[in-house]
């Protein structure tokens, strides 16, 4: 989704239409649509009843999608707590097992029946608040994935775009209701549904492996030292990570249906080739998202020990060790504020900084300093004091400048990724 606007529009779409094939939501479109319709009805009045049943879905997600954004603050802080993301872990987790069959959650059966209820009776009153139910019906499915687009429009705090892309998401679930209401296909569900769900029970855990390595940073350890070991050569180790999602595939995740209905053996092979197919895909994403690349310069990284008895650190926000540094070097000061599960914050670091034109530049021009936020101790000395005092609310990334003479240069500061091209030519516009 850092890469742009069409892209976390396209996933988010195809997001809400893959939740739509899950058993949460389609055995309650193929039970509900029938029942909104007339069987006179031609197909335009047909059309616009599935069009109202899935505006009521659009209703309860985009109504989601703007809270997100008003609330991005909080939500942003939330997301920074080890305990916040380590909850986030075991529930992906796990929605995996629940995806792959080892047990089966759902909404009571209680409350699914009065829900369903209500959208008795024909007509686009009934059909907008069966859209409104099916959003609720289908939480234990399209949670996981709802999640982490909500996690995402916190970060932007954009209202305009969470109440857009919770709309993307709703219209992505809507096409089957579409399609169904519309032409009214004798579609059921079978086997092919399980197989639908080994593919989410496998990015669910996709996902745990994602938030996992913000918690215990030793995760990407392995995958680091073998990026190092092929000379961080990108081709080479992404077709070794197509050949882990192969040795995954061959494992036989796709073999067998829900875990409890199968042999102990054939449980174990299922869960294991998932887990290996979700590694390889956490490898593709890693080597272009997270994983270390070669340092071209070298970051000034503040600590306790640099601000001890540093009477001015307050008021400056930087370390005088650091300021007298910059003066002794003729240099400016480049600080780069990031922080955990910042997507854009790595994509900056892996396309921009890693451009050899943006290092040299930095190196010859620039004392470099990195502030990654934990919620540790430490940060709190130094993390949220250099925030407060540049005033960047942990809006990650936020790249600040200050020239030569001392002046901040407000008017450049970067908040979000910017290509390598476009940053050297703001870094030039520093005296």
């Amino acid at each position: 989704m850092a890469n742009g606007l069409f892209w976390a529009f396209l996933i988010v779409f195809i997001g809400g239409f893959l939740t739509s094939l899950t058993p949460c939501a389609f055995p309650v479109i193929l039970i509900s649509m029938p029942a909104l319709m007339k069987k006179e009805g031609s197909k335009k009045y047909k059309f616009s009843v599935s069009l109202t049943y899935v505006l009521g879905i659009a209703t309860m997600y985009a109504s989601l999608g703007i809270f997100a954004a008003l609330s991005g603050s909080a939500i942003g802080t939330l997301m920074q707590n080890p305990w916040v993301i380590g909850g986030f872990i075991l529930f992906f987790t796990a929605m995996a097992l629940s995806s792959l069959g080892a047990f089966i959650l759902q909404v009571p059966s209680g409350l699914t029946t009065k829900m369903t209820g209500a959208s008795e009776g024909s007509g686009y009153f009934k059909a907008y608040i069966s859209g409104l139910f099916l959003g609720v019906i289908a939480a234990p499915c399209v949670g996981p994935v709802l999640a982490g687009v909500l996690a995402y429009i916190a970060q932007t705090r954009n209202v305009m775009l969470g109440f857009l892309l919770l709309t993307s998401f709703a219209f992505g679930m809507g096409v089957l209701i579409l399609v169904i209401g519309t032409f009214s296909p004798k579609w059921k569900s079978g086997s092919w549904m399980e197989k639908v769900n080994t593919v989410f029970g496998i990015l669910l855990f996709f996902a745990s492996f994602y938030f996992l390595k913000d918690v215990l940073p030793v995760v990407n350890t392995p995958f680091n030292m073998l990026y190092e070991l092929v000379g961080f050569n990108t081709l080479i180790f992404t077709l070794i990570s197509f050949g882990v999602i192969l040795v995954g595939y061959f494992i036989g995740p796709f073999k067998f249906e829900e875990m409890f209905m199968i042999e102990p053996i054939e449980k174990l092979r299922k869960l294991i080739g998932a887990l290996v197919i979700s590694v390889g895909l956490f490898m593709i994403a890693g080597v272009f998202l997270f994983f270390k690349t070669e340092t071209k310069f070298h970051w000034e990284k503040p600590n306790l020990a640099m601000i001890k008895d540093d009477t001015n650190f307050k008021n400056l926000g930087i370390p005088k060790s650091l300021v007298e540094k910059a003066v002794k070097e003729q240099k400016g000061i480049m600080i780069d504020f990031s922080g955990q599960g910042c997507a854009a914050c790595d994509e900056l670091k892996r396309h921009t900084f890693s451009d050899e034109d943006v290092a040299k530049h930095i190196k010859e021009n620039f004392v470099p300093i990195y502030l990654y936020y934990t919620d540790s101790d430490e940060d709190e000395e130094v993390y949220t004091r250099m925030d407060d005092a540049f005033k960047v609310a942990y809006q990650w990334p936020t790249v600040i400048f200050i020239d030569k003479a001392g002046r901040l240069r407000t008017d450049l500061t970067l908040k979000g990724f910017e290509k390598a091209e476009k940053f050297l030519k703001r870094m030039k516009k520093v005296q």
